[in-house]
């Protein structure tokens, strides 16, 4: 009996060690395949880039390369300082998106060009795409798209940036001909716009350009941003030399300029955005985002004594059919809140310096759904900072200044001009419009014509001021429509007819102020401003339909207005009472012009529904309802700590230590984290498998013509290791557990023979 069960214990363990030993060998065999295939072999990471080298982080290009076509990558790409890839005139497509977030850098001195060279007759130059699910930085770096030798037109250059862009040092973005034919246009995209909430930023810095400037027609400039606007350089779309005529066939000089940015958009005084041209003018220069600020010059300007009808500008007909037909310059800003500061100047002049005829004309338009505020400078011999005049003489297609807000307009020292100065010309048209009070204390306001009386005295202009629902606030300041007045008293020698004076029009709901304003005239006795009006019967100015002024909620930058200042000073102070009056207006209610409606329906509303929710034990107190509006996000933890109303000041920091032993608090966070936390985590833990090595956008990568080496890369690395880890873990499980069916079997027989 021993002897038997001596030779079956002696087998057991030499089966449990194989079983042991076969079972471990098999997981570790496992993990290894699986640990392999999440880390792709080193010919996958060169292969996904496309081209250049994989230095174990990104894809990195050097010296001269000969590449077109369209090149896919897998991974982040970089373009050192002696990179140069040359696309001549086929162009080339680069797709920097085999994942999420990749980036494409260009060092300085790294240039990617697509440019005409060859002296070919007519050749045009090539596009360049770009696309990147990340960032693209440039510094002191050149993408280029010109035509530099005889006719053919610039190359397209289109940018599709996921994530932000950054133009920096002496970069260039540029579609130019240099012949005389036309630039290429250049597209550019970043960030989600026009989704929101916004993501991306575009900064363009100082000494850097983006220009598409032509000897023929200029390339179209379009730049559309998901967030926020830095525009530090130059932005160009100009006609200057090799433009002539006014035949029956007309094309454009300048072409159009259009930026539009989903939060703030900023221009600084060291940039200029133009678009200038010669006989045909100029095109429309647009500008729109919610928070506007202009400190740099922004012109759409030229001769524009040629009508262009082949194709046609943007700045009348079937863009801005409300506008004359004849218009050969144009600016529009859009905007939520606009700023335009003394540093500024907005330049829609035609027929400026006394070049080209008198049939062009040109109008710039401001418009925002809130606030406009302009400040211009006062020196004598300082320009006006928006002004669309024009220098020809006998002009009688006077040119307009348009200037509207929902809520308040503020406008001081030398704001709006539409003057037409010359021998026999008519003064512009300049129309003030806000729903709110209109504020132009110290403001100089010029819209006149020829006031000379030698020769013939010229129309004099038009200034239109409305408030719909406040007041016009004019003091100290001047408004210029002359020819205008009357010489009543002998001798009489000014005669400057009445159908041709100057007029200006004051109209507001509450009250009208012009104490210190002078208001020139020719002769001995003034015949403007007529009395003002009183008028209340609509709201706001209305806007053309085409119009999209920002009317959005999302958090841009807060609305400027004067109650922001006092709310940080109010919060901590322990009266509850301040907060609630000021906060709730610039809180809730950063869009609208409606400020003043909402400011007492927001602060009782959300009040009561605030404090019930997180805390109805606190509702007694006396104060805290006040506090939840103000803050809702900080309601479940801060509400506990008003209610110790001593010291409201020291419970922002030590409430939670303080709240803890207190029934109320541990009510509230204790229970709603641990079943909001822990209740979800634990299902989608078992998917993270699935999506978690990112795979998904790998397979979608070879999805375009031409070389695509990055589609070498495995398609999905995951589930093919997660297949072979769980085949050999079912086989190691199997040598653990099937060789105890056969130790039964010996079991019964070592029984049977010490029997």
């Amino acid at each position: 009996m021993s002897r038997h069960r001596a030779i079956y214990r002696g087998s057991r363990g030499q089966q449990r060690v194989r079983v042991v030993l076969a079972g471990t060998l098999a997981l570790l065999l496992g993990v290894s395949l699986y640990s392999v295939h999440l880390s792709p072999p080193a010919f996958a990471d060169q292969a996904g880039c496309g081209l250049g080298t994989w230095d174990g982080t990104e894809c990195v290009v050097s010296g001269t390369v000969n590449a077109t076509g369209t090149y896919n990558f897998h991974h982040s790409v970089r373009l050192d300082g002696t990179a140069h890839i040359n696309a001549s005139n086929a162009g080339i497509t680069l797709n920097i998106d085999g994942a999420a977030g990749l980036n494409l850098t260009m060092d300085s001195g790294s240039v990617l060009e697509a440019d005409d060279g060859v002296p070919t007759p007519n050749n045009p130059a090539g596009p360049i795409t770009i696309h990147t699910t990340g960032n693209m930085t440039m510094t002191d770096a050149s993408v280029d798209t010109r035509n530099l030798t005889q006719g053919g037109a610039g190359g397209v250059i289109t940018l599709d940036i996921d994530g932000d862009l950054s133009v920096l040092g002496t970069s260039q973005i540029i579609s130019s001909n240099l012949g005389n034919t036309d630039a290429g246009d250049i597209n550019i995209t970043v960030g989600n716009y026009p989704n929101t909430p916004g993501t991306g930023t575009f900064n363009l810095s100082a000494g850097s350009k983006i220009e598409a400037n032509a000897g023929a027609a200029g390339g179209d400039i379009t730049i559309k941003v998901g967030r926020t606007t830095d525009i530090h350089g130059d932005i160009l779309s100009q006609v200057l030399s090799g433009s002539t005529g006014t035949g029956a066939t007309q094309g454009r000089d300048g072409a159009s300029i259009t930026i539009d940015s989903g939060c703030e958009l900023t221009q600084y005084d060291t940039s200029t955005i133009s678009s200038r041209g010669r006989d045909a003018g100029a095109d429309l220069v647009h500008i729109a985002g919610c928070i506007v600020s202009i400190s740099g010059l922004v012109e759409s300007a030229g001769a524009g004594h040629g009508i262009p009808n082949s194709p046609a500008n943007h700045c009348a007909d079937a863009d801005r059919p409300d506008k004359d037909n004849n218009s050969t310059g144009c600016i529009e800003v859009w905007a939520r809140d606009l700023t335009i500061t003394n540093t500024a100047e907005l330049n829609a002049d035609i027929n400026e310096g006394g070049t080209g005829g008198t049939t062009g004309t040109s109008w710039i338009d401001l418009m925002a759904s809130h606030n406009i505020t302009v400040t211009g400078r006062t020196g004598n011999l300082d320009t006006y900072v928006v002004h669309a005049d024009s220098s020809s003489s006998s002009d009688h297609s006077p040119n307009t200044v348009t200037v509207k807000a929902k809520n308040l307009i503020t406008a001081t020292g030398k704001a709006f001009s539409a003057d037409l100065p010359d021998a026999g010309s008519d003064g512009g048209h300049i129309i003030v419009q806000a729903g709110s009070d209109v504020s132009l204390n110290t403001a100089q306001l010029l819209a006149s014509g020829d006031d000379v009386q030698s020769g013939g005295f010229g129309n004099g202009g038009q200034i239109d001021v409305r408030s719909f629902q406040g007041s016009v606030l004019w003091t100290n300041g001047v408004g210029d429509v002359r020819p205008t007045g009357a010489d009543t008293i002998p001798p009489i020698n000014v005669t400057a007819p009445s159908t041709g004076r100057g007029v200006i029009t004051l109209t507001a709901c509450v009250s009208t102020n012009t104490t210190g304003t002078t208001f020139p005239f020719n002769g001995d006795t003034a015949t403007t401003p007529g009395a003002p009006t009183t008028d209340c019967t609509q709201a706001a100015p209305t806007m053309a339909n085409y119009v999209e002024c920002c009317v959005s909620t999302e958090a841009c930058n807060p609305i400027t207005t004067p109650t922001p200042t006092p709310t940080p000073t109010d919060s901590p102070s322990a009266t509850p009472s301040d907060t609630p009056s000021p906060t709730p207006s610039d809180t809730p209610s950063p869009t609208p012009s409606d400020t003043p409606s909402p400011t007492p329906s927001d602060t009782p509303s959300p009040t009561p529904s605030d404090t019930p929710s997180p805390t109805p034990s606190d509702t007694p107190s006396p104060t805290p309802s006040d506090t939840p509006s103000p803050t809702p996000s900080d309601t479940p933890s801060p509400t506990p700590s008003d209610t110790p109303s001593p010291t409201p000041s020291d419970t922002p920091t030590p409430t939670l230590p303080q709240d803890t032993p207190t029934p109320t608090p541990t009510e509230t966070p204790t229970p709603t984290l641990p079943q909001d936390t822990p209740t979800p985590t634990p299902t989608p833990t078992p998917t993270l498998p699935d999506t978690g090595g990112t795979p998904t956008p790998t397979p979608t990568l070879p999805n375009t013509s031409g070389p695509d080496l990055g589609s070498q890369t495995p398609a999905d690395p995951t589930s093919n290791a997660f297949l072979l880890l769980l085949v050999a873990s079912v086989a190691g499980l199997m040598f653990m557990f099937l060789p105890k069916k056969q130790e039964q079997r010996v079991v019964q027989m070592a029984r049977k023979l010490d029997d």
